[in-house]
């Protein structure tokens, strides 16, 4: 980073005009007219035309004259002004008055000073202040200056909490992005619910272990949100069931592998609301498989640790414990019954065969394929529990196929029953032995490869990820290293 301070015109015109004066070029004896080279300098030369323009790292300080920055740049829609030696909000403000169509503004990674006040207005509607150690209190400052402001960026500033101002503040704001913050817990961020617009809240990265609920004033109008990089467990997700409007959410979940299907699984039949998940769209397909199969095995559960072989089709003598169970590990019971019918129908006393049902529900038919040399392609189909073990599967496919359990991987590619076998929706490696189908989501249609593998090579594979992490992890705290030892070193003055 330079340390010398530029005014806005210096160093447009530094990085934007290359003041060739010379149009003849010497070759050896001979010179020779660049033909071409003045208008190639006055393109560069009309500023007034440019619409975006980067000065991250030129040393900008100074605003300059006044009217200097509008006579030079009228037109300029786009500002980045990132690792610039710009000390004080009344610069920026100065530079932003003069540009009256500026619309994005990034000032990252400047130490700012408040000044006892300030004056001008700008027409900034995405402002980028990340890695600035602003405080909330000192954004809120702002707001007066920034009445046009729908997206904010306020990454890396180590705010703890967003407190309630005392007056209203930035009444256009649309997005919000608290990333690689310090925030704890939602009760740490009741200046939110005062944003009247506010749809999309971005809280990655920081230190929160629980969600948030629908309780504030404004948070009714959240369509998007992201939690991920956090402490969040999958008890959390309860929270966000009341947010009617939720459509896009983004989400880490700390006590559910890093396994795609089963995030997924879990949490599409909890909030029907969502229409993306973790950058993917919830297709209406996916979404009835899924609700599907959490009807299936809350059926099961049902059955297992309430003993009941059946109940009427409005679920007025399911237990109520059952219904409310704190830990939400079966939920909207009675609405997905009344969407796909009841899974515990009453048994008939005329039908020997009533008593059964309970056990039907839980069987899944699925097709074992083989990718074992000597049985290349054979195919099985069987009827299993849905509470099947993936070892007892290792151990029929070694019944069909002849290959040892130790020496097999499966892979489910799990589908729609009445989809076609090249219709997949999605696929999982059914990794450990002691997990049930169910675990892994598979469900009628569902084709399981067996797939021959070196339990030696295994080991060595997951040894080799473990180093490679070690190795990375151990890079990124050199940097991290690196970069504090020259940021002191910028604060002596040392780097030019």
């Amino acid at each position: 980073m330079t340390t010398t301070k530029k005014t806005f015109a210096e160093a447009v015109k530094g990085k934007y005009c290359d003041d060739a004066e010379e149009e003849l070029v010497c070759f050896g004896a001979k010179k020779v007219e660049m033909v071409g080279m003045d208008k190639m300098q006055a393109k560069f030369r009309d500023l007034a035309r440019l619409r975006i323009i980067s000065l991250r790292d030129e040393g900008v300080g100074l605003a300059g004259e006044p009217g200097e920055i509008a006579a030079l740049t009228p037109n300029l829609m786009e500002l980045d002004l990132s690792y610039s030696n710009i000390d004080n909000w009344q610069t920026v403000l100065d530079i932003c008055k003069q540009l009256p169509r500026l619309r994005i503004l990034d000032v990252s990674c400047n130490k700012f000073t408040m000044p006892d006040s300030m004056e001008g207005c700008t027409n900034v509607a995405r402002l980028v202040l990340n890695k600035t150690e602003t405080t909330w209190d000192n954004l809120l400052q702002l707001s007066p200056f920034f009445p046009q402001l729908q997206e904010l960026h306020f990454e890396g500033n180590q705010v703890s909490e967003i407190t309630t101002p005392t007056e209203p503040h930035f009444p256009n704001l649309r997005l919000i992005n608290l990333e690689n913050n310090q925030l704890a817990s939602f009760g740490s961020l009741s200046g939110i619910t005062t944003l009247p617009k506010l749809e999309t809240l971005i809280l990655s990265d920081n230190k929160l272990t629980e969600l948030p609920t629908q309780e504030g004033e404004h948070l009714n109008q959240i369509t998007a949100l992201s939690v991920e990089k956090n402490s969040v467990c999958t008890k959390a997700i309860r929270s966000l069931s009341s947010y009617s409007t939720l459509k896009t959410l983004r989400i880490t979940l700390e006590d559910i592998p890093s396994n795609v299907a089963q995030q997924r699984a879990f949490i599409v039949p909890r909030l029907p609301q969502l229409t993306n998940l973790n950058g993917s769209s919830v297709s209406d397909k996916e979404r009835i498989n899924l609700e599907k199969l959490q009807l299936r095995q809350s059926a099961q559960a049902l059955n297992a640790h309430f003993s009941v072989i059946g109940h009427e089709d409005d679920c007025s003598d399911v237990p109520e414990e059952f219904l409310s169970d704190s830990e939400w590990r079966w939920p909207r019971y009675i609405e997905l019954v009344k969407k796909y019918g009841n899974p515990l129908p009453k048994p008939d006393p005329n039908d020997p065969q009533g008593a059964c049902v309970a056990s039907a529900i839980g069987t899944v038919k699925i097709t074992l394929k083989s990718h074992y040399a000597p049985n290349m392609e054979k195919e099985k189909e069987v009827s299993v529990p849905v509470l099947h073990t993936v070892g007892k599967l290792k151990q029929m496919c070694q019944k069909h196929f002849g290959l040892a359990p130790a020496n097999q991987q499966l892979i489910a590619r799990i589908s729609d029953d009445n989809a076609s076998k090249t219709e997949v929706s999605y696929c999982v490696s059914l990794d450990d032995e002691y997990k049930d189908l169910g675990f892994y989501c598979v469900m009628s249609g569902t084709v399981v490869e067996m797939h021959e593998v070196d339990p030696e090579e295994i080991k060595r594979k997951k040894e080799a990820e473990r180093k490679e992490k070690e190795d990375s992890e151990r890079r990124q705290l050199e940097d991290a290293n690196h970069m504090i030892d020259m940021e002191k070193q910028r604060q002596k003055g040392t780097i030019a």
